[in-house]
């Protein structure tokens, strides 16, 4: 099992990736790599992606993807052999994206509960599938099997019914669920979804009643409420309560996923995080002395790296640093910040912090250095390291951003990273934003919200200056 491998589910919610260029798409897998061990997305993603066959159409364009590949930038999570009917296994396993898109038009919907055919797939987007098959075929380091690590657990499916289920009707759950709903979801559709959960031939009859033979296409053996027949019924509802059925399905889907596979989750601007019950419980209390509400500042540095520019042989100058010393001790120190937080030692702390930044600098040294050696463009960018203090027992979280783009969440037992694209750091961010990053610490705040955080100056801000609860921001 790989030693920190992260998903990236924030691309799961409308199946695309979230960057908003080539150039940020590259950096970002860039940081992900540097602190994880494996970087991870599911197929699904990748063979209904709009943007990355627009963005590696031309030839030189997709050597650059295969680069990422190479490094370990992206690694593809299949679906396994088991779980496609008898006559798809043999396509599937000889060419697993053109597999899983015939898996999909043969009986699947998208994210918004609409049908997937021939016609959601253009002439790029079939060109694409072939090129990452081929470049599959030969490197099959850059794709594994999902669940491979942990075969013995529940079905999938039944672990994402249950724990949609305790969401949806267990009282600790109701702050969270109120956030995802945003008061667009009436009680009576809650009843009725929570009533179709549990019995997936009732949601199967609801989608044929809307669209015939819909929901008899979307059939498993035996019968599950599979996230397809979630997404399918939901759509029903008509918008928005259909809307946010759909972000409840994907964000509650994320966990049992994850864990499948023992990893982290990377989350963002299109997926929200659901905490862990634990942080939930009343008697659960912020370590720090903000008062509940707001996370403590343990660590604020600015590190400077010169990143690679999108060219070919950023994987030579990937593979240089992340063969380096200094790789290694940047994941150490992230451990030991945690570990020496969690002992409250004031001196293995501050021995730490220093660490930390040392292997920062080590890191950003590396990179130019190997720039030099490869003879590749670089672009020097400007960012900020920051660590705050989490719930009482549990680890502070973490937050690299490197941005023009959309800052990203990663939740795992005690870090949250984030990265985009060039220039200066700006965490001049939107109040949904600080919601996802309070959310992510388990945080119910909009119960008494008293203060708020410009992110941007690290100033406190007066309750007057952000709504108690928010309206939806769109991402």
């Amino acid at each position: 099992m790989m030693d920190d491998p992260i998903i990236m589910m924030d691309w799961t919610r409308h199946n695309e990736v979230s960057a908003a260029s080539l150039e940020e798409f590259v950096w970002h897998q860039v940081i992900c790599a540097l602190i994880h061990d494996e970087v991870a997305a599911p197929d699904e993603v990748l063979v209904m992606s709009k943007r990355l066959p627009d963005w590696f159409e031309a030839e030189d364009n997709l050597q650059i993807f295969y680069e990422v590949l190479d490094f370990a930038g992206l690694t593809a999570l299949k679906r396994p052999l088991e779980a496609y009917p008898e006559e798809l296994r043999d396509h599937a396993s000889r060419k697993p994206i053109n597999g899983r898109r015939a898996h999909l038009i043969a009986g699947s919907v998208d994210n918004n509960g609409d049908r997937i055919t021939w016609n959601s797939f253009r002439d790029k987007d079939l060109r694409f599938h072939d090129r990452m098959d081929a470049y599959f075929m030969e490197h099959s380091i850059s794709h594994r099997f999902a669940g491979r690590y942990r075969p013995g657990s529940d079905h999938l499916f039944d672990s994402f019914r249950k724990l949609l289920l305790d969401v949806l009707t267990l009282p600790i759950w109701e702050d969270e669920l109120d956030l995802i709903f945003h008061d667009e979801v009436s009680e009576a559709d809650k009843l009725y979804f929570i009533r179709l959960v549990e019995d997936p031939e009732l949601a199967v009859a609801r989608i044929n009643a809307a669209e015939e033979g819909k929901g008899d296409c979307l059939r498993t053996e035996p019968l599950r409420f599979t996230t397809a027949i979630a997404q399918a019924v939901a759509k029903t509802f008509g918008k928005p309560a259909s809307t946010r059925l759909a972000d409840l399905i994907e964000t509650v889907f994320q966990r049992p996923y994850c864990d499948r596979e023992g990893a982290a989750a990377r989350m963002g601007e299109h997926l929200h995080p659901l905490p862990d019950v634990g942080t939930l419980r009343d008697d659960m209390r912020p370590s720090g002395p903000s008062g509940g509400v707001f996370p403590d500042i343990l660590l604020d540095e600015q590190i400077t790296l010169s990143l690679p520019m999108p060219r070919r042989g950023i994987a030579d100058v990937m593979h240089i640093v992340l063969s380096k010393s200094n790789r290694v001790d940047l994941k150490l120190a992230l451990r030991e910040f945690d570990n020496a937080h969690q002992t409250r030692d004031d001196s293995a702390i501050e021995a730490t912090r220093k660490r930390l930044i040392e292997a920062w600098d080590g890191v950003g040294q590396d990179f130019a250095a190997a720039h030099s050696s490869v003879g590749l463009e670089s672009k020097q960018v400007t960012a900020r390291s920051v660590v705050w203090a989490g719930i009482e027992g549990a680890a502070p979280g973490f937050v690299v951003d490197l941005c023009t783009g959309s800052p990203g969440l990663v939740t795992t037992a005690g870090a949250v990273v984030g990265a985009a694209g060039e220039g200066l750091l700006k965490l001049s961010v939107s109040r949904e934003w600080t919601r996802y990053r309070l959310w992510a610490e388990g945080r119910r705040i909009y119960a008494g919200l008293k203060n708020a955080v410009d992110w941007s100056g690290w100033q406190r801000k007066p309750a007057s200056s952000i709504d108690a609860k928010p309206e939806h921001v769109a991402g």
